[in-house]
């Protein structure tokens, strides 16, 4: 076990870009990859290697997987490039290139990822809840900040297994409960949002219990993802 892990208290503060980058990369590689998607990138790629293949061209972090059963999703990242706009948040007119890509892939594509380097204007949040609604597309959105670090590997974080319906009915259906019977986890929670899970769906939760003498037991639990915010 990793001790200093362990005890720390705080996370280190990223400011280089390129090494921010980097570390967005990493974890996005690794979320499609824990989401089941198949990865033909790197997950344990070096910062070297990173510099090597994407610095002349970010536009190669742009991605797309596909799971076993077919199911395609679009990676697209968006940088906030200088301008002389009295905005630094990317607006609407950034947006023009993934309305256009959305409205040629329909046919094949229904599901996109969409990373944020910083800010982004009202005007565009409401292209995108446009495009959503008008397209049944379901767009992901997140920013840099978010993906930095893996909510998956904090130490206090337990295993999260996202279950399929069946394995949902299955569990309800053996102990005799309805889906109101199990406790909440947020749509907005991050291990729900790393997952990419749906309300309605449900997470096996695998808790450890430190017991004198260094003995480690687990139990399980459930948490039904929901639209209201729930307090962990």
């Amino acid at each position: 076990m990793d001790v200093d892990k362990l005890y720390s208290t705080s996370l280190p503060v990223i400011t280089d870009k390129q090494y921010k980058l980097y570390r967005v990369k990493v974890n996005q590689v690794k979320m499609m990859k824990d989401r089941g998607y198949t990865v033909d990138e790197n997950v344990d790629m070096s910062y070297d290697t990173f510099i090597n293949n994407y610095k002349d061209n970010y536009n190669k972090l742009n991605h797309q997987y596909m799971t076993k059963d077919l199911k395609l999703v679009r990676v697209r990242y968006f940088f906030i490039m200088p301008t002389t706009k009295k905005s630094n948040k990317i607006g609407k007119s950034e947006l023009n290139n993934l309305k256009k890509e959305i409205a040629e892939d329909l046919r094949i594509c229904r599901h996109y990822i969409v990373i944020f380097e910083g800010g982004v204007s009202s005007s565009a949040l409401k292209s995108i809840e446009d495009l959503t609604r008008l397209n049944t597309v379901k767009i992901e959105i997140f920013y840099f900040n978010e993906l930095i670090y893996n909510p998956t590997e904090y130490y206090l974080t337990p295993k999260h297994e996202l279950l399929s319906e069946e394995e949902k009915n299955n569990i309800l259906n053996r102990n005799k409960l309805l889906p109101n019977d199990i406790p909440w986890i947020s749509y907005r929670d991050p291990i729900a949002r790393y997952y990419g899970a749906d309300i309605g769906q449900m997470f096996k939760i695998y808790r450890e219990i430190l017991i004198p003498e260094t003995v480690i037991d687990e139990y399980i639990t459930y948490r039904i993802v929901t639209a209201i915010d729930v307090k962990r």
